[in-house]
């Protein structure tokens, strides 16, 4: 800049008059570039030392970050939380494995063979805490319970809503295993308590709280499933409430209870093993219905089979639990009407002539 002024001087006439004049203002020029320069140098120091300055607080920040995330991500500070959020769901698969195998073997020997001696053996006992487990690993994710169904009829044609069917599938696959398992394990560890008045009315009471919330959930999608899946366990709280210890017919309604929970258990754990296998792509959709479409109702035949052969009638209690098993044999009857119609029906079908037939 001073060089251009000097420049504009010298071309109107007024520019330096001799060497020394020269010489001084060429001093000049030099200091004004040495400062110059010295400033721009100290910038960029300046600069670059704001820079790494930043960049060590960013990453000190970023590490702290890491550090929070890290140990946010433990549970107590010591396990990975992903492993805890995975054990309920590992053991609830186990579980129901276990309830399931352990559960058609048992049928087998004590529905089919009627090998009564086997409700006492270690396999049962080893079965009703699989059920249970199959049930109480789910609570945790009792919100994220499905809300659909593989069924050949679709929710809207049944005239549900998801949040419907999704409280079907909670009193279903959660509640039942849980009530199906809680008087036989009762019967195994505590059976004093069924002895004692006061204990036995609690017990009553608070199972049958949960068999009557297991109703409200049932009952938009059908009021008689719930004969099924739930009204034993009211029927024995209502005897506890009313008769405990004058054990008028309890060891029956005991007998009654186990046999019951292998067709629930049975019902419950093969529907989700199939649900399981579908949604990993493993099975199609038809297969699934053709699968529980046969497997549910010929458990239901033989049970009810094998119970009509046993006489339940002279054995149940008939203040509490005689109109459940009533129940159970109309609705036996009526899936029975059902399956021959359905049969009757696909055979007119096969034989009515095609319209492509000449």
């Amino acid at each position: 800049m001073l060089r251009r002024k000097l420049r504009a001087e010298e071309a109107r006439g007024v520019g330096p008059k001799d060497d020394a004049d020269e010489s001084d203002i060429c001093f000049a020029l030099d200091a004004d570039a040495a400062f110059r320069q010295s400033y721009q140098g100290r910038a960029l120091r300046e600069s670059i030392l704001a820079s790494t300055t930043t960049a060590t607080a960013t990453s000190g920040i970023t590490k702290h970050a890491e550090v929070v995330t890290k140990h946010s991500r433990k549970f107590l500070g010591i396990i990975d939380k992903r492993y805890v959020r995975t054990f309920p769901g590992l053991m609830h698969a186990i579980a129901s494995i276990v309830s399931l195998v352990i559960g058609n073997y048992l049928f087998l020997r004590v529905i089919v063979l009627n090998h009564n001696s086997m409700l006492d053996s270690t396999e049962t006992t080893v079965f009703h805490v699989a059920t249970f487990l199959s049930g109480a690993t789910l609570l945790p994710f009792w919100a994220k319970v499905q809300s659909w169904q593989l069924s050949t009829t679709t929710i809207a044609q049944k005239g549900l809503s998801g949040a419907q069917m999704q409280r079907f599938n909670q009193g279903r696959g959660v509640l039942a295993p849980l009530l199906s398992a809680i008087y036989p394990l009762i019967r195994r560890y505590r059976g004093d308590l069924l002895d004692d008045a006061t204990a036995a009315r609690w017990i009553g009471a608070s199972v049958g709280l949960v068999a009557l919330y297991q109703y409200t959930l049932i009952r938009d999608y059908g009021k008689a499933l719930f004969v099924v899946y739930g009204g034993s366990k009211l029927g024995f709280s209502l005897h506890l409430l009313l008769l405990a210890g004058s054990n008028n017919n309890t060891e029956n309604a005991l007998e009654y209870l186990e046999k019951e929970s292998l067709l629930v258990a049975c019902c419950v754990e093969f529907g989700f093993l199939w649900y399981y296998l579908y949604s990993r792509r493993l099975v199609t959709k038809e297969f699934v219905q053709i699968m529980c479409r046969n497997y549910h109702p010929a458990l239901l035949y033989v049970w009810m089979l094998r119970l009509t052969a046993d006489r339940w009638w002279t054995k149940l209690p008939w203040a509490s639990m005689f109109w459940v098993m009533v129940l159970n044999s109309l609705l036996t009857v009526l899936f029975l009407v059902k399956m021959v119609q359905s049969l009757v029906a696909a055979g007119r079908r096969h034989q009515a002539p095609s319209k492509h037939t000449l």
